[in-house]
């Protein structure tokens, strides 16, 4: 396999479609599309937990698919942002938490069919309310209409199956992240 070129077919202000031309094993020359950013470095996605052992989430609708989402926080990476930066940041502006303790979770791609954006997931440990003047310095997104939950770790699959119950959308992301986390006995 060998990629022989991309051609941005449309771009908007966070994204762009793309047609990759590559040769297959085989010879052939084919045509693949896909999505790309556009002024990012990358996401972010943090998993916040708290000293009390419960995980904060977002409730938050999202257009894409019409429905309601239970996330964890995450957001684009500035150009040039550190990536601890982005996290702190991204957490504060979507639930008025910070972290006492960040770390690396894991990081790879997410659809690898349709993009080749990097995901960085981030645990936040000893989350706690952010201070005021914090607050003040990364404020709410107010494209953002984001509802804060706080979750029991032993409560996560029944609150998760609930919401779906209910009709929310849950990220599948959520699992894989908290499944990592708990094998790598970091919650």
């Amino acid at each position: 396999m060998e990629i022989l070129g991309k051609e941005t077919l449309w771009q908007g202000a966070f994204l762009k479609t793309i047609r990759i031309t590559y040769r297959d094993n085989h010879g052939v020359v084919r045509t693949w599309e896909a999505v790309d950013r556009t002024g990012a470095d990358g996401v972010v996605i943090i998993m916040p937990l708290t000293k009390k052992r419960e995980l904060i989430l977002i409730r938050q609708f999202r257009v894409v698919n019409g429905n309601y989402a239970i996330e964890f926080p995450a957001g684009l990476i500035n150009p040039g942002e550190d990536l601890m930066q982005a996290a702190k940041r991204e957490l504060i502006e979507e639930t008025a938490y910070e972290g006492e303790n960040y770390s690396i979770l894991v990081e790879n791609v997410i659809s690898t069919g349709s993009n080749a954006e990097n995901w960085t997931a981030v645990l936040a440990l000893g989350a706690h309310p952010a201070s005021k003047e914090t607050k003040a310095l990364y404020p709410k997104d107010e494209t953002e209409e984001i509802e804060v939950i706080k979750v029991p770790i032993v409560a996560l699959p029944d609150y998760l199956f609930t919401c779906q119950q209910a009709g929310d959308s849950v990220d599948l992301r959520i699992f894989g992240l908290f499944e990592t986390a708990r094998r790598k006995n970091l919650i």
